[in-house]
């Protein structure tokens, strides 16, 4: 809700697939169940069209952007938040053997790629942005430590949210992939991951 409220004159429309959103909103936002997969069926056009998290959501990555270039005003912007992958600065991450992490990110990528969803596409989208026919895309990188480990207190602060975060997350992002497409069993498989 920050964009309603930051921008108490503008319309803002939340799309999502579960009717999940809270019962007291600002009156400039209103909640739509739809599945961006599908048709579009507003009608309307938007300044900004902003997605957070959808890595591994989409199968035709070129026609969401299609879509949403065609559903804005002209000089609209989309604005995409997502994770590009896990890595880290010392390569431990992907040392032999690799990290928990490292073993959590290969099976859930392994359980997507098998539904045809590529949880790597964020590295394709200023490609197929532009393919869409945006014009002046730009891609700005940010460190997000997953933990306590930096000395910044900034960024230290952000890891310890982060790991928060993260730790609350894991099952919930790989218990979908790995019972569905893999056939774990939740209780014994998932929850010892």
């Amino acid at each position: 809700m920050p964009r309603s409220d930051e921008y108490p004159g503008a319309q803002v429309t939340g799309i999502d697939l579960s009717p999940i959103q809270p019962s007291f909103v600002p009156p400039n936002l209103e909640f739509i169940v739809d599945d961006a997969e599908d048709e579009w069926v507003i009608t309307e056009k938007f300044d900004l069209i902003h997605t957070r998290m959808m890595v591994g959501s989409f199968l035709n990555w070129p026609q969401f952007f299609t879509r949403a270039y065609n559903q804005l005003h002209p000089g609209g912007y989309i604005e995409l938040q997502d994770v590009i992958g896990l890595a880290c600065d010392d390569e431990t991450f992907t040392s032999n053997p690799p990290c928990p992490l490292a073993e959590w990110w290969a099976l859930v990528a392994h359980a997507f790629a098998k539904t045809g969803r590529d949880i790597h596409a964020t590295s394709q989208h200023k490609e197929r942005l532009k393919g869409a026919g945006f014009v002046d895309v730009t891609v700005i990188d940010f460190k997000w430590p997953i933990n306590m480990w930096p000395e910044d207190p900034v960024m230290k602060n952000i890891g310890m949210w982060s790991k928060e975060n993260t730790l609350d997350a894991l099952e919930a992002l790989a218990m979908a992939p790995l019972t569905r497409t893999l056939e774990w069993e939740p209780e014994e498989d998932v929850n010892e991951l």
